[in-house]
């Protein structure tokens, strides 16, 4: 009878989890300042690991936008040998031109290469963002076009024009809507904030232009023949700002195929070598 007793005890101390005994053999549970001890300990660990998580998330995302520019870099060297010349500048109305040609022309195997995968826009936003270009009239048969299946996916590309607000000017506090999409498909060059110019009226690759005080050229993709330094595009979706006054990085990628993280917006960004 004793020994059952003894085994019953062992079996009900063992029993009770997180328990203690006090040195007068009563039992009590974890008190409240350790308890407290315990989640700062947990609270510090995740403030910890968390940030470490989110870094290595935005470091996988980066690197397939550098994929992606990498696939473009190639498409638009094979184009240019095909075609003797590249792509026209990006056309939002009917979402031809820019890096879009590329795939409609299947010179990029997957659409998945036209995005980056921090670019959450969607067709409601595109939509959105263009019909002020459209008559009124104009402006729902724009709007079956591209919420037509598949069509926006097939036709959109982060890398021609940043469509939605966004700060480009160095300042990573608020962003103000634009009055009209910033251009990053570089077809007429570009300007001192790494955007490309509209038209040839204010962009010429046979004249020499002042930035920085410095005469300099910008080439853009009209060019033909434009030199492998040459830029194509970029993308601020990954931009890292660093430094006071603040300067910044983009993923680019130039006509030779090379991808990567750039400061732009400075003489040497913009100037391209050996013209």
């Amino acid at each position: 009878m004793g020994a059952c007793s003894e085994v019953a005890r062992g079996r009900g101390a063992g029993a009770i989890v997180g328990a203690r005994r006090t040195s007068g053999g009563r039992r009590r549970g974890f008190t409240l300042i350790e308890l407290l001890v315990v989640i700062g300990i947990i609270a510090v660990l995740a403030a910890i690991v968390i940030p470490v998580y989110a870094r290595a998330q935005e470091k996988g995302r980066q690197a397939t936008c550098i994929s992606n520019m990498h696939a473009i870099g190639v498409a638009i060297r094979i184009y240019q040998l095909d075609n003797k010349g590249y792509p026209v500048d990006y056309q939002p109305l009917i979402g031809d031109g820019g890096v879009s040609a590329l795939y409609t022309r299947d010179y990029l195997s997957s659409n998945r290469s036209l995005r980056c995968p921090n670019d959450s826009t969607t067709v409601a936003d595109y939509v959105s963002r263009y019909q002020y270009l459209l008559a009124s009239a104009d402006r729902a048969a724009f709007s079956t076009l591209w919420t037509t299946s598949q069509y926006f996916t097939q036709h959109y590309s982060t890398y021609n024009c940043l469509h939605t607000a966004y700060t480009v000017t160095g300042n990573p506090s608020g962003a103000t809507p634009p009055s009209a999409p910033y251009q990053l498909y570089n077809r007429f060059g570009y300007n001192g904030n790494g955007l490309s110019h509209l038209s040839l009226a204010n962009a010429d690759a046979d004249v020499g232009r002042t930035y920085l005080s410095t005469s300099i050229k910008f080439v853009g993709l009209y060019n033909n023949w434009a030199p492998d330094e040459t830029i194509v595009t970029h993308c601020p979706y990954h931009r890292d700002y660093f430094g006071r006054p603040a300067a910044y990085q983009d993923v680019i990628v130039r006509v030779g195929g090379d991808a990567g993280l750039e400061q732009i917006a400075i003489k040497d960004w913009i100037n391209q070598p050996g013209t």
